[in-house]
């Protein structure tokens, strides 16, 4: 009766331990809410002490599979920026660490991890085969030992203008953001076909301006986009200095972008948006916390928000 016993009392404390191991482990859907409320309503900044802190941050990209966030730090002088990493590790989000390509470092911002985790894009002025000082963008893939070498684009995709802002798909298309003194800035397109890029289109006019529009985020399936326009150009619907904005795709045509609203835009700037792998939080930018919407400094920090894409849908009246 004793062995019997034991045996008994063995299986139930492993059961409890397994338990308490699913409740905190890796496996939670929701483990970027580590150092948050699992309550989250409200903005709140991500992470605080390890993804925001009183340094410049933005960006942030959620790698579901590899559970890890990508983000960009930047210097106060906006002179130097390097990728950024935080992994999920023992239960929690560990210290952040700069990105290394091939076991070097590489100077870069607006960092985008592929649906699937293995690629890391990211916009870089660094140029070893030309004199040109505007923005290009690379991509790195994953490796046994951490990121290969990165590796420019092609010519379909980097012009002799400034490209930022990559967002890559499940097919394989990157969105992006092309600078130019005549639009200021315009979100474009490059499909992959066949192994291949093709020449970068821009999307129409129900997404585009006059003015500036950058910061895409695609849903992997690429049936919306959510993306940054600057607002205080005389836009009606505009909140502040720079506001998200979304658009649906239906049978290849992109609706009227409209104004995400109050519950995520402010008088400051918003940026950079993304949302989680199950679309129920958003990623994004704001310098709420500073005096001056216009500055940009230690106050810039990547929030996380509860997010309903089917209320927004309804509530924009898409």
């Amino acid at each position: 009766m004793t062995h019997k016993k034991a045996i008994i009392d063995y299986f139930i404390l492993l059961a409890f331990a397994l338990a308490l191991g699913c409740q905190g482990n890796g496996n939670n859907n929701e483990w970027y809410l580590t150092h948050n409320s699992n309550k989250i309503e409200e903005s709140v900044p991500l992470a605080p002490g390890i993804i925001s802190s009183n340094q410049i941050e933005y960006g942030g990209n959620i790698s579901q599979k590899y559970k890890e966030i990508y983000f960009t730090v930047n210097d106060s002088s906006w002179k130097s920026s390097y990728p950024v990493v935080s992994k999920f590790t023992n239960n929690k989000l560990t210290t952040r660490d700069t990105v290394r390509f091939a076991e070097k470092k590489m100077q870069g911002g607006d960092t985008h991890i592929s649906p699937d985790g293995d690629r890391l894009f990211f916009a870089s002025r660094f140029n070893i085969d030309t004199t040109q000082n505007d923005g290009n963008i690379w991509v790195a893939n994953r490796t046994q030992n951490g990121w290969s070498k990165a590796k420019k684009l092609p010519q379909a995709i980097n012009s002799e203008l400034g490209e930022y802002s990559p967002s890559q798909t499940n097919s394989g298309n990157i969105y992006f953001t092309r600078f130019s003194e005549e639009t200021h800035g315009d979100i474009y397109v490059s499909k992959l076909i066949n192994g291949s890029y093709q020449e970068a289109v821009r999307l129409p006019k129900t997404v585009n301006s006059k003015f500036i529009e950058c910061d895409s985020w695609v849903s992997p399936d690429e049936s919306f986009i959510l993306f940054v326009r600057r607002s205080e150009d005389g836009f009606e619907d505009s909140y502040g200095f720079y506001d998200m904005y979304i658009s649906f795709n239906t049978n290849g045509k992109w609706s009227q972008a409209k104004n995400l609203g109050g519950a995520y835009n402010t008088k400051f700037t918003e940026g950079s948006p993304s949302l989680t792998h199950d679309l129920k939080h958003i990623l994004y930018t704001s310098n709420r916390k500073s005096k001056d919407p216009k500055t940009f400094d230690g106050s810039l920090d990547i929030y996380i928000q509860k997010f309903d894409l089917e209320n927004v849908k309804s509530k924009l009246s898409f």
